[in-house]
């Protein structure tokens, strides 16, 4: 999960572009590779901020309801 979760400039993750540009595929597979929800950037806060924001509530219970 460290390779999953390496932060770019910033502190941005694989998970929170996943999460911002409303990528469910991606986020699904982020979570279940272990991805850090946890991880925080300057600019956009949590991972699980972004996912809460950006993806409809439906599929969002979806994500989380699976892992």
């Amino acid at each position: 999960s460290k390779l999953v979760s390496k932060a770019a400039d910033g502190g941005i993750t694989a998970l929170h572009l996943s999460a911002l540009y409303g990528h469910l595929d991606c986020v699904q597979l982020l979570l279940d590779l272990l991805a850090n929800v946890s991880a925080t950037t300057f600019h956009y806060g949590s991972a699980i901020d972004l996912i809460g924001r950006y993806l409809p509530l439906d599929k969002k219970f979806a994500t989380f309801l699976s892992f």
